[in-house]
């Protein structure tokens, strides 16, 4: 009533509060390298926060145990062979636990070459409006990881797209049983920030890293952030190509560096001359 009346009201209060220890629970998991095993690269998923749901983050924590999974198998039965560099899996608590991880352990990102970050990467299309996406590393931490990402995206959206177009063997489609029979929607973009990579990549640590995920997310810390809203199929083409990935910059032979250094160096020239595009045109190159 007195501030209807157009009282002017002061509140004071007294928040009593101190500093306690704390602990986070970090669950780590590797495949060790052979030659080059003092390089690692990481992949990543964040298991908590406040606001916890099926696609955030359940769905990259599933997703990059499902890579370790795959290629631990294929090792164990010799389709593949083993890693040169060691692939760490990393179930962190967002953003503050992965600072504090890479606090406690710089020599991880010493021996980091590059990395994955996944946060949420399994909506369903049709419900969520989410379209995938897979952002560069920062431009002040250029690496081949990037052109290895892109390549085995356009990889993947080619497949599926060939497999809604005409048909044919679901496995070449990349489409699992119980999930979507769609095109895979996703593109490549620019650094987009919001998760734990902005923490590895930032100066402190620079270490390169790709981020998967969807945007924009109309369920992102509700209570509709739940399982029926994720597509199996979807789920399957983001660990492959995670596990592609992963893969290419764990194993690469030498012969092979010149090609990719080959590849990052015209992505580079494209993006330049992009770059210039926009500036002539004073805007987006697109419009």
């Amino acid at each position: 009533g007195r501030l209807a009346a157009g009282e002017r009201v002061q509140v004071r209060a007294r928040v009593r509060a101190k500093m306690t220890p704390g602990t986070y629970d970090v669950v780590v998991a590797t495949i060790p390298g052979t030659d080059m095993a003092n390089e690692e690269v990481i992949l990543t998923a964040h298991l908590c926060h406040q606001s916890a749901g099926a696609n955030d983050n359940a769905s990259g924590s599933a997703a990059i145990f499902e890579v370790a999974r795959a290629l631990r198998s294929a090792i164990a039965r010799g389709a593949l062979p083993k890693p040169r560099r060691t692939i760490r899996f990393l179930w962190l608590p967002e953003i503050a636990g992965a600072q504090a991880y890479l606090i406690r352990h710089p020599e991880l990102a010493r021996r980091a070459a590059a990395g994955i970050h996944m946060d949420m990467v399994g909506g369903l299309l049709g419900t969520t409006r989410w379209t995938f996406h897979l952002s560069r590393s920062a431009a002040s931490r250029p690496h081949a990881v990037n052109s290895i990402a892109e390549a085995w995206f356009t990889h993947l959206v080619a497949a599926s797209a060939r497999y809604a177009e005409r048909g044919g063997d679901p496995y070449r489609g990349f489409v699992w049983p119980p999930g979507s029979r769609e095109v895979f929607l996703g593109d490549v973009r620019e650094i987009e920030l919001g998760s734990d990579h902005q923490v590895f990549q930032e100066a402190s640590f620079g270490i390169p890293m790709v981020y998967f995920h969807d945007w924009p997310d109309v369920t992102i810390h509700t209570n509709k952030d739940q399982p029926e809203n994720l597509d199996a199929t979807k789920l399957g083409r983001v660990a492959y190509l995670g596990a592609g990935i992963a893969w290419t910059l764990a194993a690469l032979p030498d012969a092979l560096a010149p090609k990719v250094a080959l590849a990052a160096r015209a992505s580079a020239e494209k993006r330049a001359a992009d770059a210039r595009l926009r500036a002539a045109l004073g805007g987006d190159a697109r419009d």
